[in-house]
């Protein structure tokens, strides 16, 4: 069963702060274009035990076929992320999915 209400998403280890950090040391400003949009909309599935199961751009609610050059970064950092904390439903880890923006561009 994959969850999508949950009490608390999945998130990365130690949170915002050291997803931000994560952020910084791992995305390839070379492998960015700001020609492109820079808000990217990533769904992802994370396990009961943290492991990241999919992970892909989204346009609304439909899953981008092929992802543009800033698509493509942000879902490489995100699936080389490591384990994360699992959602929880009734006090329990669950599979979940929920869908995270980033934005990797400075305009």
């Amino acid at each position: 069963t994959v969850y999508a209400d949950v009490e608390k998403v999945p998130e990365y280890p130690g949170g915002a702060p050291a997803w931000g950090r994560y952020i910084n040391r791992n995305i390839v400003e070379a492998n960015l274009d700001p020609a492109v949009d820079c808000n990217v909309k990533i769904k992802m599935i994370v396990d009961a035990t943290g492991q990241i199961r999919k992970a892909v751009a989204v346009h609304g609610d439909t899953e981008v076929k092929e992802p543009n050059a800033n698509e493509k970064e942000v879902l490489r950092v995100y699936l080389k992320s490591g384990v994360w904390t699992p959602g929880t439903c009734g006090g329990n880890k669950v599979t979940t999915e929920f869908v995270q923006s980033f934005t990797p561009c400075i305009k």
